[in-house]
């Protein structure tokens, strides 16, 4: 059930981006530092849409690898107070 809600909200939101597109065909102008470039509206959006993902993944992976390290940490801690604990139990 799970993946069928996961594969209607893609199919969805694919076409809510297609009837947008659709319905705003009009040229824009984007300025940034070294130029400018004139490109539809919906192609603009789905350039930032695109970008911002990609930062939050890149973000989120920097997070999850910070994780690791710590968890990596704390298992050899542990290993080293059972093998303590084992050696107190043996005296």
């Amino acid at each position: 059930m799970r993946r069928f809600l996961t594969g209607l909200s893609a199919v969805l939101l694919f076409l809510t981006g297609a009837i947008f597109a659709l319905y705003n065909p009009q040229i824009v102008q984007f300025h940034y530092v070294l130029g400018v470039f004139n490109l539809p509206l919906a192609v603009l959006l789905v350039a930032c849409l695109s970008a911002g993902v990609i930062l939050g993944w890149l973000a989120g992976t920097w997070q999850r690898l910070r994780l690791r390290y710590h968890i990596r940490e704390l298992r050899q801690a542990n290993k080293q107070a059972a093998a303590e604990l084992s050696k107190i139990q043996r005296s």
